[in-house]
């Protein structure tokens, strides 16, 4: 699963946001992808959708300190956590 969703980080960052994902330990923010805070949030909306997950606020201001890697596992948390509460 974690590739898969490594996968479509990245071609959301290419095909959507038109920037050069790197890989899955590129940083999202500066220094990386550099993508900008409302790049960070159309990026968030597009894993919202896909995943049917929900990133808290917090987890929002601290997404541009993230790797691709590093977003792929908290959206995976996400999706176990769902599942464990969805039985």
């Amino acid at each position: 699963m974690r590739v898969e969703i490594v996968a479509y980080i990245a071609q959301v960052i290419e095909k959507v946001l038109n920037e050069s994902p790197g890989d899955e330990s590129t940083l999202l923010g500066q220094g990386g992808v550099d993508l900008d805070s409302l790049s960070l949030l159309e990026l968030t909306v597009h894993i919202e959708r896909q995943y049917h997950v929900k990133f808290s606020e917090d987890e929002l201001d601290t997404l541009g300190g993230l790797t691709i890697g590093g977003l792929a596992d908290l959206v995976e948390e996400k999706i176990s956590a769902a599942a464990g509460g969805a039985r």
